[in-house]
C-alpha cells in the first residue's frame, strides 16, 4: 500500500511581508494624526472658549447671589476674573473677590482675593487679546446687579459697551472671540 503524497502546507507571513505591511500602517497612521492636528486645536479651543464662559457667568452669579468669602465670613461686594494678553502669563486666568483680602480696589491685587486656584488654558490655547489693546483685564461683576465693569490691571476704569477676549490655538490659525456687554449678556463666536 502505498501513501497518498501530502504537500506540506506553509502558513504564515514572511518577515518581509511583516515589515513592508508594519511600514505602511506606519505611513498611513502618521498621515492622519497630521490632518487631525487642526481639529484636536478647534476642540481644546471651544472646550476652553465654553470654560471660561462658565467661569465668567460663575463670577456674575457669585455677585448676584452676594457670596460670602473669607474667614471673616463678609460679603464681598465685587467677583471678577483677571484676564492678560502678555505672553507668558496668558496661559491662565484667576477669579477673584474684590476686597475680599484686603482693600476693595477694583483690582485683583491680593493672594486672600483668589477664588480657588489659577485656572490654566488647556491645549496650549492662550487669550492674544483684549479691547482697546489694554494688556491686562480685571473684570468686574458689582453686587447684587451683576453688572459688569471694566478695568485695567492697575483699577483704572475702562469706559466701552462691550469687551472683547479672543483666544487662539497654540498654531494661531483659529480664534475664538468672547464679547462681555455692559448690559451683562456674554457671548462667543
Amino acid at each position: 500500500m502505498t501513501r497518498p503524497y501530502i504537500v506540506p502546507s506553509h502558513s504564515g507571513y514572511t518577515a518581509i511581508e511583516m515589515v513592508v505591511v508594519v511600514s505602511m500602517a506606519t505611513i498611513l497612521i502618521a498621515t492622519l494624526l497630521v490632518r487631525f492636528t487642526p481639529i484636536h486645536e478647534n476642540i481644546a479651543l471651544n472646550s476652553t472658549m465654553h470654560q471660561l464662559l462658565l467661569d465668567i457667568r460663575r463670577a456674575q452669579n457669585m455677585a448676584v447671589a452676594v457670596t460670602r468669602t473669607g474667614p471673616v465670613l463678609a460679603p464681598a461686594r465685587r467677583f471678577g476674573m483677571r484676564l492678560s494678553s502678555v505672553p507668558g502669563s496668558n496661559t491662565s486666568y484667576a477669579l477673584f473677590a474684590d476686597g475680599a483680602g484686603g482693600t476693595a480696589n477694583n483690582q485683583y491685587d491680593a493672594p486672600g482675593e483668589r477664588i480657588g486656584s489659577d485656572k490654566l488654558l488647556e491645549g496650549g490655547i492662550r487669550v492674544t487679546s483684549l479691547s482697546g489693546g489694554i494688556p491686562v483685564l480685571d473684570l468686574l461683576f458689582y453686587a447684587p446687579e451683576g453688572i459688569p465693569v471694566f478695568f485695567d490691571g492697575s483699577g483704572n476704569p475702562i469706559v466701552t459697551n462691550v469687551m472683547t477676549i479672543v483666544l487662539s490655538s497654540p498654531s494661531g490659525a483659529r480664534t475664538r472671540t468672547i464679547t462681555v456687554r455692559i448690559t451683562g449678556q456674554v457671548d462667543a463666536q
